[in-house]
């Protein structure tokens, strides 16, 4: 009889437990359309910025919905830039040359008269132009001036991390081993092809071999080398010196992200090769602040214990 008893018990405990556990499922379920609905109807009512988290948030690796929901931030920008709204001509343009909606030309046209005008974040989209060639000749160089000039007058984050970016990629081809492993660490997840770090690795930077690894931390080390940015850039791209184009990428990544979500998330992976964890981790946490989903994961590979971090 006791046995039953027990046996009875058991089986009513692990109904309760999974019941709780539906339970819990159900009201994530509840909360996650919840949010969802409210945004949809926001952007219904032509918040385009909010029609471009949803995709983000909501539908990560549908494409459909994702152009779905960019069309209509476009049309939102499209009818505001009509009305006279020039600050909703340029994110139109934005919107176009990222996310392949709308009319190619006319975004083109518009990012070109605000570059000619001396405002930076035109100069910044006409560099997306032309680094995918699209309306214009394929030109990495003529991006890489434009993605400069915003970054340099703008501080436009975006601007400036495809500027460091590039940097690293030029010191990587020179030879600089820890430009290869950083450019690998920033080019992880990105789904292209990614042979940079076992480059580094193959050429000896031990890093670069090492990259699953476990570390407790405190401690921060933050780079203070002062630059000479000019003398740099001329020794990176006339004399294809690779330690002066490393420095150069180092000298974009101080100028800082300005709340781009995307600059703050890829300045994260870089801290994360240099294993400046803290940096990272405070990067990564800014993105995710941001809405940006994939910093947010990234977030719980750090865990705190007796006071230190430690990445997973």
């Amino acid at each position: 009889m006791k046995r039953l008893f027990l046996m009875i018990l058991c089986a009513f405990w692990l109904s309760v437990n999974f019941t709780m556990a539906e339970s819990v499922e159900n009201m994530s379920n509840f909360n996650q359309n919840s949010n969802f609905n409210i945004k949809n109807q926001k952007c219904k009512n032509n918040d385009a910025k909010v029609c471009i988290e949803i995709p983000q948030e909501f539908y990560a690796n549908d494409e459909q919905m994702r152009k779905k929901y960019m069309q209509k931030a476009y049309d939102i920008y499209e009818s505001k830039c009509n009305n006279g709204d020039n600050i909703a001509c340029l994110d139109s343009a934005y919107v176009n040359v990222v996310e392949n909606v709308g009319d190619d030309t006319k975004a083109f046209e518009r990012a070109k008269q605000n570059c000619n005008e001396r405002e930076s974040r035109g100069c910044f989209i006409m560099g997306i132009f032309y680094r995918k060639g699209k309306i214009v000749a394929k030109d990495s160089e003529k991006a890489l001036e434009l993605y400069e000039r915003a970054c340099h007058k703008a501080s436009i984050g975006r601007a400036c991390f495809y500027s460091w970016f590039v940097y690293f990629y030029k010191a990587c081809e020179l030879g600089n081993n820890e430009a290869c492993y950083l450019y690998g660490k920033a080019n992880e997840n990105n789904n292209t092809p990614n042979n940079a770090i076992k480059i580094a690795c193959e050429n000896g930077y031990k890093k670069a071999c090492n990259v699953n690894h476990i570390k407790f931390f405190e401690n921060d080390k933050v780079d203070t080398k002062i630059l000479d940015l000019n003398k740099d850039k001329n020794q990176c791209n006339v004399e294809k010196n690779s330690n002066a184009c490393f420095n150069v990428a180092k000298a974009y990544m101080r100028q800082g992200c300005n709340n781009d979500e995307i600059c703050f998330y890829n300045t994260g992976k870089i801290y994360e090769g240099e294993e400046r964890y803290i940096s990272a981790f405070n990067a990564y946490k800014k993105a995710c602040e941001l809405k940006y989903k994939v910093a947010c994961d990234k977030i719980n590979d750090y865990v705190v214990i007796d006071n230190k971090f430690k990445l997973n």
